[in-house]
């Protein structure tokens, strides 16, 4: 689909690569001969994603996100050791059913601080040269629920939606450089945090949701390869834009 080494000595930061979507996508960029940048909660699997990464000059940090002030730190930090990046993929972030009048402090600062928080460090501290070179790529999760509503995830939907909008206003600051920056608005996608969401429905809760996806549940690789697209030369004139990557998904 793209050339062998079309990320060759690009350096990527990944958020989330300790598992599901950013651990795909960080073993996918690997495999183009991306260096990465890897950034999740646990020690161990960022480890073990590290492992799947062929070749070298990789690394890995430990960061839960609950602060704009001290990730941007931690980036600073990590771009300060290993050089300015190339590429930033921000897929860390969190997924619970609550309904609007379970709301919480707790509920918001799970579902807003990676999200959110996370999005605003991500494309701050790209705009330092010292971060990100000129012609950069930045591609933030976001998801369908921002734009088709579903019952329980009002809270969640509106943290990807606010990322997808912080995206398309900070999209002309960015072009000043030639950084792009757009989001990936995903549907269901079949990895842990997926399996998490269906299981805490109903009975037959997963085949009712995939019956709303005329091309059925997605997997890790059509995220990837998207975002790997926006990453790639052919991506050179797409910015602030929210893709919508459902899988034709007609909530009910």
């Amino acid at each position: 689909m793209f050339a062998p080494d079309f990320l060759a000595g690009k350096l990527i930061l990944v958020t989330g690569a300790s598992s599901g979507l950013g651990r795909d996508f960080a073993v996918a960029a690997a495999n183009y001969g991306a260096r990465i940048l890897a950034f999740g909660r646990d020690e161990e699997r960022l480890a073990q994603t590290l492992d799947e990464c062929p070749g070298d000059g990789h690394s890995r940090f430990t960061d839960a996100i609950e602060s704009v002030d001290e990730f941007v730190k931690k980036i600073r930090a990590a771009t300060k050791e290993h050089g300015p990046v190339y590429g930033m993929f921000h897929c860390a972030g969190a997924n619970t059913i609550q309904s609007m009048k379970g709301a919480s402090d707790r509920t918001f600062d799970l579902l807003y601080n990676a999200s959110v928080r996370g999005t605003s460090a991500i494309i701050g501290t790209a705009l330092r040269k010292s971060v990100m070179e000129d012609g950069g790529r930045i591609v933030l999760m976001s998801s369908a629920s921002a734009f088709k509503p579903a019952q329980g995830l009002a809270l969640y939907g509106s943290a990807k939606a606010a990322i997808a909008q912080m995206a398309n206003i900070a999209a002309p600051e960015c072009a000043k450089r030639g950084i792009t920056v757009n989001t990936i608005a995903a549907g269901n996608v079949v990895t842990e945090m997926h399996q998490k969401y269906v299981d805490g429905g109903v009975n037959n809760a997963s085949e009712r949701i995939e019956a709303q996806y005329p091309l059925g549940f997605g997997q890790p690789e059509d995220v990837s390869n998207l975002a790997l697209y926006l990453m790639s030369p052919g991506g050179r004139w797409i910015t602030g834009e929210s893709i919508l990557l459902d899988g034709g998904f007609r909530p009910a």
